[in-house]
């Protein structure tokens, strides 16, 4: 499970940011680069979806490398890293989930477009837990969270929250070092947080454009304190829940999507057209 790692704080009151990727479709170059996550060689490999690809960049000044380039409709949206350096990554193209090994080979493909078992409309967060066995999937047209066994790509089942509301177009997803499932509800504005059996267990954040309100959130992400990191892209910002219920945010030069801190303490931020570092 690598949703999150031991920190330092980080001052997020004081934040300026240098860009590592801008809009373009050369190497080295985005365009609406989704989710991301920290590769198993210290750099961070970034949904390219407007280029069809995955792009691995790096903060130590070795230069970017196109992981995999697809020419067959798959449109790579969300991403997240297992334990044994493999990813799974959402295919909102195709509607489909796949599982890649660092060099970018297919190892199982599972979904299409539709409403049923096996099914996605508009697949995008990702998130693995149980020591890589399960990995949750947002399905964001879908109303629902679908669950899959990691090794294989089948659906076992949902997540449904057991309050009897629906999921409204989650987006988001990550998991926390006490197994707790953090969903960005794109239309309600909002964070929800529940145990995998369905409990809510708290919400962060409501519609609007001040402290602790969300317009249009995207991504989340929760550092080793326990912040909770979500892109606001509304608002082109990042806002962070603390855990005594204050919040803070930082701007961004557009719409913020996701932001993950590696394991080496670096903050990283992408929007819908650059990635950058914060700090």
């Amino acid at each position: 499970m690598l949703a999150y790692c031991v920190l330092q704080a980080i001052d997020y009151d004081t934040l300026q940011h240098r860009m590592i990727a801008k809009e373009g479709k050369g190497v080295g170059q985005v365009s609406y680069p989704w989710f991301m996550c920290e590769s198993t060689d210290g750099g961070i490999m970034v949904c390219d979806a407007g280029n069809r690809r995955i792009q691995e960049f790096f903060l130590d000044g070795r230069p970017a490398r196109i992981v995999v380039q697809f020419n067959d409709g798959t449109q790579p949206s969300g991403i997240t890293r297992c334990d044994n350096g493999d990813y799974i990554v959402t295919d909102d193209g195709k509607n489909r989930v796949m599982r890649i090994d660092s060099r970018g080979n297919v190892k199982w493909t599972v979904g299409s477009q539709g409403k049923g078992r096996e099914q996605f409309n508009n697949p995008y967060g990702v998130a693995v837990f149980l020591n890589d066995r399960v990995a949750v999937v947002a399905d964001f047209s879908n109303h629902r969270l679908q669950v899959l066994n990691a090794d294989t790509g089948a659906v076992v089942g949902i997540i449904a929250r057991n309050d009897g509301v629906t999921w409204n177009y989650p987006s988001g997803v990550t998991v926390d070092a006490n197994g707790l499932l953090y969903v960005v509800e794109y239309y309600n504005h909002r964070v929800v947080v529940i145990k995998m059996d369905g409990t809510v267990v708290r919400t962060l954040g409501s519609k609007g454009s001040g402290p602790s309100q969300l317009y249009f959130p995207w991504g989340v992400f929760v550092d080793g304190n326990g912040n909770v990191l979500v892109g606001d892209r509304g608002n082109n910002r990042v806002v962070v829940f603390r855990l005594d219920d204050t919040s803070t945010h930082f701007a961004t030069p557009g719409k913020a999507v996701n932001a993950l801190i590696t394991s080496n303490n670096r903050l990283v931020v992408s929007s819908e057209h650059f990635v950058a570092e914060y700090a």
